[in-house]
């Protein structure tokens, strides 16, 4: 999911929206800034403005959203581990197909 890209992202440090969308291209911006406002009222990202007047901000995860991490990881695997599994089901299954 695209909240899981974007704390990937933020992951090794503050990043501009410029630079997420960067990472992120098959985001649009506007469903980035929707995605980053929701993070935000989680408490999963902070948002720091740097020059209020050319309106250049970053975002960072926050404590919180660190605490994340372990858990993606642990889907991940999970769907490393599985991903042969999961693709004989949908490959097999005429409701995937």
């Amino acid at each position: 999911t695209l909240f899981r890209s974007i704390i990937y992202e933020l992951l090794d440090g503050p990043l501009r929206p410029s630079e997420l969308h960067r990472h992120l291209p098959e985001a649009s911006e506007r469903v980035l800034a929707q995605q980053l406002s929701e993070l935000i009222a989680y408490g999963v990202v902070e948002k720091t403005i740097i020059d209020p007047v050319c309106k250049h901000s970053e975002y960072r995860l926050t404590d919180l959203g660190r605490t994340l991490i372990p858990i993606i990881e642990q889907l991940r695997q999970w769907g490393n581990d599985f991903r042969p599994h999961l693709e004989k089901i949908l490959r097999d299954n005429p409701l995937y197909g």
